[in-house]
Formats: structure tokens, sequence, C-alpha cells
């Protein structure tokens, strides 16, 4: 099974903070299309020095929060229907 990694990080700058642009995949291999592609651009605060890992952990982290708000409302909406949160799988 591939890993999931952290295969690009961009950092820019600007009057507000920092930018950072995470891209997420489980293939290294440009030909073999990956399973599990996200890319999260997320406005951090403007640390003092702060290590890569930093501007990771704290972009996944407004990341998580975000994404979290939006699962919990796609569940409210599927209960509405009184349907199971999972759908079955064809076959």
């Amino acid at each position: 099974m591939p890993t999931t990694e952290i295969r690009e990080t961009t950092v820019t700058p600007d009057a507000s903070g920092l930018l950072v642009q995470i891209h997420i995949s489980d293939s290294s291999q440009p030909d073999v299309a990956p399973a599990i592609h996200i890319t999260l651009a997320v406005r951090v605060p403007a640390y003092e020095a702060p290590l890569l890992a930093h501007l990771h952990r704290t972009a996944m982290d407004i990341a998580y929060t975000a994404l979290g708000d939006l699962r919990e409302q796609a569940a409210a909406e599927i209960r509405k229907t009184r349907l199971d949160l999972k759908p079955s799988l064809r076959g």
C-alpha cells in the first residue's frame, strides 16, 4: 500500500501572514494515478523562524477544523433524508 506523504510545500509571505500550500498524495510517480490527492492552501500567522513542520501542522490544524465543520454539515444533510451516513456499495 502506498504511503500518503506531503509531496510539495510552498510558503509565500504576505501582509497578513504566510500562505502555506501543501500537496499531499499517496503516489510519488507521475504516471501512477493517486488514490488520494489533497491540496491545501491555508493562511497562517507569521511566526518567528518556524520549522517547516510548524507550518505543516498549523495549516493542517486549520484545515482539519474547517473540514470537520463541513463533514458535520454533510452528515446533518444526510440525516434529514433518514438514510445511513455510509452509502451502500454497488454490486
